[in-house]
């Protein structure tokens, strides 16, 4: 005979995840990159990005992933281009996201410049802008 035991608060769910589908076809020029070149550089993004969101029961925003599902980052100048695949994210805004809240963005995947190091990477942005 197969038993479940369910405590006294019953199971509750985890909050499902609100699904947004975004395609991007977005080029844009690169101050930092034509300063660092002396040539202009152009950023594009092409791809689908799928979102998930995830709200508290205020309905504020508490996690983000961004999932880049064939996504690339394309780096373009009169000398050439080279293109990448996008990393999904993982935004974490603790309470809820509200203007002036901090968010911890971390980036799944191997981020540096040597094959024999790697490191994850995270940042943390505050305030948000408005």
């Amino acid at each position: 005979m197969l038993r479940a035991g369910i405590g006294a608060g019953g199971i509750t769910a985890a909050p499902r995840g609100e699904q947004i589908h975004i395609p991007l076809d977005d080029s844009f020029p690169s101050e930092f990159w034509t300063d660092q070149c002396g040539l202009p550089v152009t950023i594009s993004n092409t791809g689908d990005l799928h979102v998930t969101l995830v709200r508290n029961s205020d309905g504020l925003v508490v996690r983000e992933t961004d999932r880049t599902g064939g996504m690339k980052v394309t780096f373009s100048s009169a000398n050439g281009s080279f293109s990448f695949p996008s990393a999904p994210s993982h935004w974490d805004y603790g309470d809820g996201a509200e203007l002036g809240s901090t968010v911890v963005v971390s980036f799944t995947g191997l981020q540096s410049s040597r094959a024999s190091t790697s490191s994850a990477s995270r940042w943390s942005s505050s305030p948000m802008a408005s």
